[in-house]
């Protein structure tokens, strides 16, 4: 049975943290064994009470090194140190990196190295091509040396970090994606008018929402300000955001700015149940500035939703053509108003729209078939260490 050690550098409770909690469950049924290691984060409980059982959890204080600089030498001196007794005492056969930002979990792919571990990373978001600092640099050698490869959850993702780290073009690195519970997210019409009644909503409006964390990254004034234009030309539609994030008060206050949509728009909190929700919108709009995958995309389309996401890597790959859903610019909102609207005046395209994105998630986001090929990656690593 081998052992396997997830990991990564967190910053709050999001798309990553999630996948590396089904991750783990699957390989755990799968009959591995499973250890995560982590730092202590902005929603660490909420990991905790999500971690499946026969899971050993690690929280520690990591001092990640090529994370930040500040006293780099004396953290790298720390680190060394650190992970030879971890990883002494744990015994991990593989240690899988999941990568959230350009160097976001470096030291422990250098941590993995140094005690001669084989390591493979995932890449969840469409990392930025800047500069890496030159410490920085000289310390990728070590981190990629026992790699045996890896995925992108997009191949914008994988192409990105390639291309930042070109050092890993020859490393088996592949594109499995982030997946959809289809017994969970699915259209259901009867709920959706009885959903509609609880929140007060006319079941005739057409509502634009947004379910994600609501954070900068998700941009999500943008997509009040947009819908505030879009309410001075139909008057049967209304704004749904669910979520929680630092961002909650700031988006409570833009909608304050536009007095007309203070009865038509809603901002709930964080909900355990965000399948019920999604059934209550009809165009999900993603409006973010940058996105690894974007999975609250599929769990929308998924669910009988139109997605309307920026035409960015990460969102662009779901949507992928114009037959699935709307891809708006990013910085043109007399654009996403135009686009927006053009839509909310045509049901046909509206319907047309909501099966394609229904028939699209069937067939390349669904849960087993997803599974299988993250279950089919890992039994190609096993092959590949044990022929070592």
């Amino acid at each position: 049975m081998k052992h396997i050690l997830l990991t990564s550098f967190s910053g709050s409770f999001g798309g990553m943290e999630i996948r590396m909690l089904q991750e783990a469950q699957l390989l755990l049924n799968s009959g591995y064994k499973v250890t995560i290691l982590i730092n202590a984060f902005n929603g660490i409980d909420k990991f905790r009470d999500k971690l499946p059982q026969g899971v050993k959890l690690h929280v520690k204080r990591i001092p990640y090194f090529l994370e930040n600089w500040n006293h780099w030498r004396l953290k790298k001196f720390l680190a060394y140190f650190f992970y030879k007794r971890f990883f002494k005492r744990v015994k991990p056969d593989i240690v899988h990196v999941f990568l959230c930002w350009t160097t976001y979990g470096l030291t422990h792919l250098w941590g993995a190295s140094k005690s001669g571990i084989p390591t493979v990373l995932s890449i969840h978001n469409v990392f930025l091509d800047e500069a890496l600092p030159e410490y920085v640099e000289t310390h990728l050698h070590d981190c990629f040396s026992t790699c045996l490869g890896g995925y992108g959850v997009t191949n914008s993702a994988r192409e990105a970090f390639v291309n930042i780290f070109p050092m890993t073009a020859s490393k088996n690195l592949t594109v499995v994606p982030n997946w959809v519970d289809l017994n969970r997210f699915s259209p259901s019409l009867p709920l959706k008018k009885t959903l509609r009644k609880d929140l007060n909503i006319d079941e005739n409006s057409l509502v634009v929402g947004c379910i994600a964390r609501l954070s900068v990254q998700k941009n999500i004034p943008y997509l009040v300000e947009a819908f505030a234009d879009i309410a001075h030309q139909h008057k049967n539609v209304f704004l749904l955001i669910v979520g929680e994030g630092p961002m909650y008060d700031d988006i409570l206050k833009v909608i304050a700015d536009y007095p007309h949509i203070k009865d038509i728009s809603k901002v709930l909190g964080f909900r355990e149940n965000v399948e019920d929700f999604y059934r209550v919108i009809d165009i999900h709009a993603l409006l973010s500035l940058r996105e690894g995958f974007g999975i609250s995309t599929i769990e929308a389309m998924a669910s009988g939703c139109i997605a309307c996401v920026t035409d960015i890597p990460g969102s662009n790959d779901v949507v992928d053509n114009d037959e699935l859903g709307l891809r708006v610019p990013l910085h043109d909102k007399h654009k996403v108003v135009e686009q927006l609207s053009i839509l909310l005046e045509n049901q046909h395209r509206i319907e047309k729209l909501r099966a394609n994105g229904l028939k699209m998630v069937a067939e390349r986001y669904e849960k087993h078939a997803v599974e299988n090929k993250i279950l089919s990656f890992y039994q190609r690593l096993e092959l590949s260490t044990s022929r070592k």
